[in-house]
């Protein structure tokens, strides 16, 4: 197969489980440990067999960074903000984008997250931090963005 077709067909597949993610955690409020080891999946064709050291350095952020985030709240007797599949979705978003990849994404994702907590506060008529707010489809929306820079400027994948 030519590189860019299977560049567009990965592009496609990850964007899709990504898509579910997000829309699983928005009405159920779960991400589903069987989409994130298929973006796993994905993350390991996409960065390909050779690129061990960016899929397991990815995986090792998004993962322990969460977690880690979660261990400092429990520490100082509070909720925690993450639940474990925010923790699992970092990992397999990690292993796509690798660590660069998940950084730019963790940037892109604070202005998105706080506009989707905002609407959704306002579609249930509460108080802006009041409630339960799920990370996924935010998120997700800001890795399908860098998933496609990456694969525009040849910087994952087989470009």
């Amino acid at each position: 197969m030519n590189p860019r077709w299977e560049t567009a067909v990965a592009v496609v597949a990850i964007a899709a489980v990504l898509a579910r993610i997000a829309w699983r955690d928005a009405t159920r409020f779960e991400v589903a440990w069987g989409d994130v080891l298929v973006l796993a999946a994905l993350g390991v064709w996409w960065q390909g067999l050779a690129a061990w050291t960016s899929i397991f350095g990815g995986i090792g952020l998004g993962a322990g960074a969460i977690a880690s985030l979660n261990a400092l709240a429990r520490w100082r007797g509070r909720r925690a903000p993450a639940c474990a599949g925010d923790v699992m979705l970092m990992g397999a978003a990690g292993a796509v984008l690798g660590p660069a990849g998940l950084a730019v994404s963790w940037v892109l994702n604070l202005p998105a997250g706080l506009a989707y907590r905002w609407w959704l506060a306002r579609r249930r008529r509460r108080a802006w931090l009041r409630g339960y707010a799920p990370m996924a489809p935010a998120y997700c929306v800001a890795a399908g963005v860098v998933l496609v820079w990456q694969a525009a400027s040849g910087r994952g994948g087989w470009v």
